[in-house]
């Protein structure tokens, strides 16, 4: 009836209800507005100061933040729009868990189940096996700084997306990797193709993996 009407917030109705809030990102948050958070994050009674009501945050409330910079921000450009943010507000999450990327037998698991879900058929049975190959090494090549680029779990993904579409593993490849600038974007496919003896490429023979 043209009235204002209160409704809480994920975060209010989870503390109420003892649930666990996960705030994605957060530190492209920006520092100043995020101190607001650190009595809740303390588990502390807090104030909805537009209807005055007290809330008591339930048994099992939690709040979980994911960040790739540990708020320390990112100088290398890579997440840009990351800030620095304030020690006390870091100061209250108790625990700080790294995650890197799984085991090449993880992520061949996680590939396969993605097929299986999403029905997609792939001829070469050893293709989810060649493609962890291919991002392990990747990987392993960005941490010793010999590149500046990777293949991260998601994008791994995304080629199998494309497969199920185009049904064609280097073309699949090369659109998933466009983003990247031309050198690294040979380089990657150079590499793989040295895995993966379906593909021929003239310039590079086939590797034992």
């Amino acid at each position: 009836n043209g009235e204002t009407v209160w409704e809480d917030s994920p975060l209010v109705e989870a503390a109420k209800v003892g649930g666990v809030v996960l705030l994605d990102e957060i530190f492209a948050g920006n520092p100043a507005r995020m101190l607001c958070l650190q009595g809740i994050l303390e588990g502390k009674p807090f104030l909805i100061k537009k209807t005055g009501e007290r809330v008591i945050p339930a048994e099992g409330f939690n709040i979980i933040a994911t960040d790739n910079t540990k708020g320390n921000g990112s100088e290398s450009g890579r997440y840009i729009g990351t800030n620095i943010q304030n020690t006390a507000f870091l100061e209250r999450f108790v625990m700080c868990i790294e995650h890197d990327y799984p085991t090449k037998a993880k992520e061949i698991k996680m590939l396969d189940k993605y097929l299986e879900v999403h029905n997609i058929d792939v001829e070469d049975a050893k293709f989810t096996e060649k493609l962890c190959q291919w991002a392990e090494v990747t990987r392993k090549s960005y941490k010793d700084e010999a590149i500046d680029e990777m293949i991260t779990t998601r994008r791994l993904f995304h080629i199998l997306d494309i497969y199920s579409i185009l049904g064609d593993k280097e073309k699949a490849l090369q659109y998933a990797i466009a983003r990247f600038d031309e050198e690294v974007r040979d380089s990657f496919v150079s590499l793989y193709k040295k895995l993966d003896e379906t593909i021929q490429d003239p310039n590079h023979q086939p590797v034992d993996p």
